[in-house]
């Protein structure tokens, strides 16, 4: 059985889970790129519409509703990545975050899987994203590769 025929099998399951991760998402995570949260205090005063933390797909080839292939990131955060042309927020720095981040649903079977390219060694955001993080949250980031 193929690993799409696999994951069908198993869908309630991981939809639950995805689920259950929106809900964390919107109650008690934060952007892992930036370190804002869905409180109104982290919205910018420009950002005019809803704000929420959003579970960004990392690779989307089929698109999943599956942990495995999200992390979350702020609307601003989020926007940065999709767009693309900008290379603060990488796939190459989505794989590091979802790594560091989501440890116990980082799969890089089933990203590969998702994607229709060949994934690229992880890599930690710039320095502007690292301070903006550790400012908001009080925490120090630690490297996870070697």
């Amino acid at each position: 059985m193929g690993w799409l025929q696999d994951w069908k099998k198993n869908k309630r399951q991981h939809v639950a889970v995805y689920h259950d991760f929106r809900d964390y998402a919107n109650t008690a995570g934060a952007c892992w790129a930036c370190g804002r949260s869905a409180a109104f205090r982290d919205k910018p005063a420009e950002y005019g519409a809803k704000w929420i933390i959003q579970r960004a797909h990392i690779t989307s080839k089929p698109r999943l509703e599956d942990r495995r292939v999200v992390n979350l990131l702020c609307p601003l955060c989020h926007a940065i990545y999709d767009d693309g042309g900008d290379d603060r927020i990488t796939l190459s720095n989505m794989l590091y975050l979802k790594a560091l981040f989501d440890p116990d649903f980082f799969e890089m079977e089933i990203l590969q899987n998702c994607s229709i390219r060949i994934l690229p060694p992880a890599k930690d955001l710039n320095a502007s994203f690292i301070a903006e993080y550790q400012k908001r949250c009080g925490l120090t980031r630690h490297p996870i590769f070697a």
